[in-house]
């Protein structure tokens, strides 16, 4: 064999090689899900508590255009966010008319003293909860 023939041959065979461990890299691993899903991560968000003369104040520091809905069931004031939300500075948190808050996956729920009233609304990208 010619020695130009012996490096051709040498280099064809070291393509395929090559080739192959790069098609065997890019293969899913056994019992690896072809389409795997990844949950977004949970936006944060922050809540403050205040006082007022004749109410009760919950802030939540929210996302820009993150989206809300609250429901009240009795002394139960359920707030279901747009997404999933991590809660900072619920812990302990009272205020007049609010007894607790709970942290949910994607909101919270307050509980309220007993015949409260809760008032939602917005400012800016804040959800304001007023309790009378």
């Amino acid at each position: 064999m010619r020695p130009w023939m012996r490096n051709a041959t040498r280099c064809a065979a070291g393509l395929l090689l090559g080739m192959a461990v790069a098609a065997s890299a890019r293969a899913d691993p056994p019992g690896a899900a072809a389409d795997a899903v990844v949950a977004p991560a949970a936006a944060s968000v922050t809540v403050r508590f205040g006082n007022h003369r004749d109410f009760g104040r919950v802030v939540f520091d929210l996302p820009a255009g993150m989206t809300w809905r609250t429901a009240q069931n009795g002394a139960r004031l359920t707030i279901r966010f747009a997404a999933a939300v991590a809660i900072a500075g619920a812990a302990g948190g009272t205020t007049r008319n609010v007894r607790g808050v709970a942290t949910l996956p994607d909101g919270a729920e307050l509980a309220l003293a007993a015949g409260a009233q809760a008032r939602a609304w917005r400012l800016g990208n804040r959800l304001v909860v007023d309790v009378f």
